[in-house]
């Protein structure tokens, strides 16, 4: 039976990269910032990963953007600084200037550290792409589908989509929770994950 740990070694593993979008290609990537707020050190290693490796995509889905004092539970929600801190970030490294759309959760609804009222955020750049915006949209308020110039749409932009009933501590440690795509998704515990590169369509 091992009663002590070996020594870690670094594998001299590099990180994966893509190539620039061509000029009529749209690049799309997800991001985990594995709870990020502006009180962490990490900023500039997101920034670098999504500059350099994932090569400055059109839209970046970001997971795990905390609030603006991450784990302080306080009853604050918003998340303007920690996005804005993101995107001086990329600036500096090199990317373009990113603009962001999000829902805030209702104060301990989303998961995550506690405290820290986890979401997901877009990042698009403008010089690239734009966003629909519709008023309207909260974190208790649903979006639904419409119909818009004979094409499908959302009610509300950005918004979230139907949140399941929460259960009780002892029913499960995971439950369903709100988007700001309006797509359902699950909170958890904190993981670790590289960037991946970036979707081309």
């Amino acid at each position: 039976m091992a009663d002590e740990l070996g020594t870690l070694k670094p594998g001299n593993l590099r990180r994966e990269s893509t190539r620039p979008q061509h000029l009529t290609e749209l690049a799309v990537a997800t991001y985990n910032v594995e709870n990020l707020d502006p009180s962490d050190d990490t900023f500039a290693a997101h920034a670098a990963a999504i500059v350099h490796n994932l090569r400055s995509p059109d839209i970046v889905s970001l997971e795990e953007i905390q609030d603006d004092n991450g784990a302080t539970d306080d009853g604050t929600v918003g998340a303007g600084r920690t996005m804005a801190t993101l995107i001086d970030a990329i600036e500096a490294a090199g990317g373009p200037r990113y603009d962001w759309r999000s829902i805030d959760p209702a104060d301990k609804q989303d998961g995550g550290e506690p405290g820290g009222n986890i979401r997901q955020a877009f990042l698009f750049n403008p010089e690239r792409v734009s966003f629909t915006d519709r008023a309207g949209g909260d974190a208790t308020t649903p979006t639904g589908i419409t119909k818009i110039r004979g094409k499908a749409a959302l009610t509300l932009s950005p918004a979230v989509s139907t949140r399941a009933p929460r259960p009780s501590p002892t029913a499960a440690s995971r439950w369903p929770a709100s988007s700001p795509s309006g797509a359902a998704r699950s909170s958890s515990s904190p993981t670790t994950s590289p960037p991946r590169a970036a979707t081309r369509a």
